[in-house]
């Protein structure tokens, strides 16, 4: 493949990375279900421990970015984000140029590769993860390199690209457990080449040793929670809570939710239509070249170029079905992170299918046509979605932290709800109020029905009366109250309807979305 066609993967990741940049949250942002942002932000920002599972890798990388002087520390953790979507088109379109049959020639390979890659980074659902802090950019960034590694180990025959994608299969459990897609892929890759016995046991242990050491970052989590960080989700500094942080045992009553009917229904439409719009016109026509493409192959196993191309298929093929496997098998509201290991091989697998189409067109003036309409239809889709996933603007929730936290005394206690202003407290404390409120607790009222966060709020806050056990939120929060209201200033963030008769409250801070300060009912004279 000649350098222009790996120059062009450059420009459709540059191309993404400058409108992921121009979009980028500059702050903690409740856009695209943003609401986890604030959490990986605070724990990036202070080398703490997010919720399950944990997200080393991305908490490791984010806390390298927050050192960097550009911007404030929200944006240069969020460009975490950024680069990671950008790299994942860039080893999307490398990828493609692998799949591309070389009889199509290397005009038609750059044409699927960069349409493709382009389809993928402006959908909605990898363009709204990649201007916040989010772990999916990372995940798919080190999916698309597993691939494009298989790919290139059977295009070259050269073992040590399949050793890479083992590696990075490892690297990628230590950020997001649906890098699992990449799994069937490598086992379909590595079994080629034990059948073929290109690949003796000695390899296969090299494979194995190789995912242990990627999936090593992991042990960042028990030594970190041995050091008593003030942001620990689960505080895995035992076997046992390691295992359930890793494992995400808090969200096990997520999983398997749906019947096989209910799960092909959420497969299809899904948000096909959604994330892609017009562009999927261009993503059914690739789809559909592509199988031609592969059944063609099969019928002339003659030509030399293209025999054997539903071979290189299968990897792409077993991340395909695994990654809508993982996605129909855990059932939330916010799935975006999880569509997108299947928005992204099916873009892969089309845009081999478009670099089939434009080898069919003959003609000059024929081909600039299809260009430009192709191009169309992408440039029409990401002038749709722009203004529906840009964050820059998103201002909200540090103006919501910024009021609240001037609105309280240095030794307050908030008794917050809500992931997004939760993790919008936990992070401003963390940052811009470090020095001037050292002794501020935002306590997640939801949290306290856990016996590892009760406990580690007592170790952490020596001075904070925390309540003992009990599965009723109400009654946890009127006790953590009563047992603080005496000794600091005590606040919430609704006027809880749950809280008991003994207490009043008050709002202040800002008027829209103020903090309620709780005060004792004076009795009655």
């Amino acid at each position: 493949m000649p350098r222009y066609a790996h120059g062009a993967a450059w420009v459709a990741a540059l191309a993404a990375l400058w409108v992921y940049a121009v979009t980028l949250s500059p702050t903690v942002t409740w856009r695209n279900h943003g609401e986890d942002s604030g959490d990986l932000l605070v724990a990036s920002a202070t080398l703490g421990i997010p919720h399950p599972t944990g997200y080393p890798l991305y908490v490791v990388l984010g806390r390298v970015a927050s050192l960097v002087p550009l911007g404030s520390v929200a944006y240069r953790i969020n460009l975490v984000s950024a680069l990671a979507g950008a790299a994942s088109v860039y080893f999307l379109a490398r990828w493609i140029l692998e799949l591309a049959p070389r009889a199509l020639g290397p005009s038609a390979a750059v044409f699927g590769a960069v349409l493709g890659a382009l389809l993928y980074a402006f959908s909605r659902g990898a363009w709204s993860q990649s201007v916040l802090a989010e772990v999916y950019t990372l995940n798919v960034a080190i999916l698309g390199a597993s691939l494009w590694a298989i790919a290139r180990a059977d295009r070259t025959g050269s073992a040590r690209w399949l050793f890479l994608s083992a590696y990075l299969l490892g690297l990628g459990l230590a950020n997001h457990l649906l890098i699992l897609a990449a799994a069937p892929a490598l086992l379909v890759a590595a079994g080629r080449r034990v059948v073929s016995r290109k690949i003796g046991f000695a390899g296969i242990v090299l494979l194995l040793l190789l995912v242990l050491w990627g999936v090593s970052l992991d042990l960042y989590l028990p030594i970190r929670a041995s050091r008593g960080p003030e942001f620990s989700w689960g505080v895995p500094n035992t076997a046992e809570r390691l295992w359930w942080v890793l494992t995400g045992a808090q969200y096990a009553r997520n999983f398997f939710e749906r019947s096989l009917p209910e799960a092909l229904a959420h497969l299809v439409p899904g948000r096909w239509p959604v994330d892609f719009g017009t562009g999927l016109l261009l993503l059914g026509a690739g789809l559909v070249a592509c199988a031609a493409l592969a059944l063609r192959s099969r019928g002339r196993p003659a030509e030399g170029a293209e025999r054997g191309w539903i071979g290189p298929l299968l990897p792409g093929l077993a991340a395909l079905l695994a990654s809508g496997t993982l996605l129909s098998a855990y059932s939330i509201v916010d799935d975006v992170g999880y569509w997108m290991p299947v928005a992204y091989v099916a873009c892969a697998l089309a845009g081999a299918g478009l670099a089939g189409l434009w080898s069919l067109v003959r003609s000059s003036g024929a081909r600039g046509a299809l260009a430009v309409a192709a191009s169309g239809l992408v440039l029409w889709g990401a002038a749709r979605t722009w203004p529906e996933v840009d964050a820059s603007t998103d201002l909200v929730p540090y103006v919501y932290a910024r009021r609240s936290l001037e609105a309280v005394e240095p030794n307050a206690l908030i008794v917050s709800e809500y992931d997004g202003r939760t993790f919008a407290l936990w992070f401003y404390k963390a940052t811009e109020f470090r020095r001037s409120h050292p002794d501020l607790v935002v306590a997640y009222k939801y949290l306290l029905v856990w016996e590892w966060y009760r406990l580690h709020l007592a170790k952490r806050y020596p001075g904070l009366g925390v309540p003992p056990g009990n599965d009723d939120l109400d009654v946890l929060l009127n006790r953590i109250v009563a047992r603080n209201i005496r000794k600091r200033p005590v606040y919430l963030v609704r006027d809880d309807p749950g809280l008991a008769p003994v207490f009043r409250t008050e709002p202040v801070g800002l008027p829209q979305l103020p903090l309620f300060r709780v005060r004792l009912v004076e009795p009655a004279p």
